[in-house]
């Protein structure tokens, strides 16, 4: 299953205590700081939404680096233990992102 897409966006409830995080037409969560303070609750609420906006753009990215990697190994059929350990880290990352 996909997370729900579109640009996700942070508000403040008319309270001032919750942080709402909304898709279009559409409520997806709320942080509040009833444990925490307001700005940490806030710098939480858009770290969320920088996380889901830039999904896509961090995934291709990772699968771009991925195939330079393995077309750079390609090319000179020796690889280095810094290539061998940045390609796997590559692989992982690509994983992680792409993990349900």
């Amino acid at each position: 299953m996909k997370h729900t897409p579109g640009k996700w966006t942070m508000k403040k409830r008319s309270d001032g205590k919750v942080y709402l995080i909304d898709a279009p037409e559409q409520f997806i969560a709320e942080v509040d700081n009833d444990d925490i303070n307001k700005e940490e609750a806030a710098a939480n609420a858009r770290l969320i939404i920088k996380a889901v906006n830039n999904f896509d753009a961090v995934l291709e990215a990772l699968e771009s680096a991925y195939a330079l990697s393995c077309a750079r190994s390609e090319s000179r059929k020796i690889w280095t233990i810094s290539d061998q350990k940045v390609h796997e880290q590559l692989k992982q990352a690509i994983a992680k992102v792409k993990e349900e």
